[in-house]
């Protein structure tokens, strides 16, 4: 287990909100609806420490509260991906496994990227032996 977003307050998640929506040409600005609760659900949990699959999961959850009026995939997926860049994986390349984080985030998975995912989140963090897996 690693605290893979220690490093990623809350207010990184808004600056690179703002950067991909000025590279897009789109307006910036945090929702008012939900993006105090995604805010703090992001303060809750970013730093715990967490399976590679499960800080995809968190980042997708993320994404799905919609926090910002617009790119929210897209920060999520880029704030994911800066997590996971020091990884270098084992059952995949870089590419599939950049592949897979960006289309989980974004919710259209075929089947394929959850099952790298999930080989590649074991190589680091291993099921027990022991006892039964728990999703």
């Amino acid at each position: 287990m690693k605290a893979w977003l220690s490093e990623t307050p809350w207010e990184l998640l808004v600056l690179a909100n703002q950067q991909l929506c000025e590279k897009a040409g789109c307006m910036h600005k945090i929702s008012t609806a939900s993006g105090k609760k995604a805010e703090e659900f992001w303060g809750a949990n970013h730093q715990k420490k967490m399976s590679l699959q499960d800080m995809v999961l968190l980042c997708k959850r993320v994404h799905f509260q919609e926090p910002f009026v617009n790119m929210n995939g897209n920060t999520l997926a880029a704030v994911a991906l800066e997590a996971s860049e020091p990884h270098i994986p084992k059952t995949c390349s870089k590419t599939e496994l950049e592949e897979a984080i960006c289309t989980i985030i974004a919710g259209t998975v075929q089947g394929r990227e959850e099952l790298l995912l999930k080989a590649e989140s074991e190589t680091l963090d291993p099921p027990k032996k022991d006892g039964p897996e728990l999703e």
